[in-house]
């Protein structure tokens, strides 16, 4: 995605009307390039394609429900001016209680797949992450803990590098179908939302 290098406008102080945090983590079946094969204005993904990258068919996706305060996402700017680069690495740290024998499979695939990841903050603001390159589990660990009062769980890190640093979904509507992908208009016009 060619982007300028003219800076196009500024940015007043906004309301204090956010609160941090993650809601749920979404991770698409099957990856795809997004900045070729989804619509994309002005950072924001308004179509999406389904999984073989048509315009029509299902879009799987899995949900991972998140705790709350306990999950972050975040994005780093890295630069050299020496060497004229920029790109953006993006982290994601996930936290799951409970240690489930079903666990062990999903652990296995998510480290070994590249993953289009849309996350969904408790503003109901949905991002997607690895849209170009995807992003790849970094690290992590389970553990039982030692105390009662301990962690029993897992968590999982991952991490990618991208040339843009990080694209919207159109606003969802809460409670509508699909949410909280139901903002995308492919989603209404031939794709179908595989929620899993």
């Amino acid at each position: 995605m060619p982007i300028s290098c003219t800076l196009a406008a500024g940015r007043s102080i906004d309301c204090t009307d956010v609160v941090g945090g993650l809601k749920a983590v979404y991770f698409a079946s099957v990856f795809q390039d997004l900045s070729v094969s989804a619509s994309v204005t002005a950072g924001v993904l308004d179509e999406l394609k389904g999984d073989t990258g048509a315009a029509s068919g299902n879009l799987t996706i899995f949900r991972y429900d998140l705790r709350p305060e306990l999950s972050s996402m975040t994005i780093n700017v890295q630069a050299d001016t020496n060497n004229g680069t920029v790109f953006y690495e993006q982290t994601l740290s996930l936290m799951f209680h409970k240690l489930a024998s079903s666990d062990a499979d999903k652990i296995v695939s998510l480290a070994k797949s590249r993953l289009n990841t849309f996350v969904l903050d408790n503003n109901d603001q949905l991002y997607c992450l690895g849209a170009e390159n995807g992003l790849d589990v970094s690290g992590g660990n389970l553990t039982t803990g030692t105390s009662f009062g301990d962690m029993n769980g897992f968590q999982l890190d991952f991490s990618g590098r991208e040339l843009f640093p990080i694209y919207f979904l159109p606003s969802p509507t809460v409670g509508a179908a699909d949410f909280p992908f139901n903002g995308a208009d492919a989603l209404a016009t031939g794709v179908t939302l595989a929620l899993s």
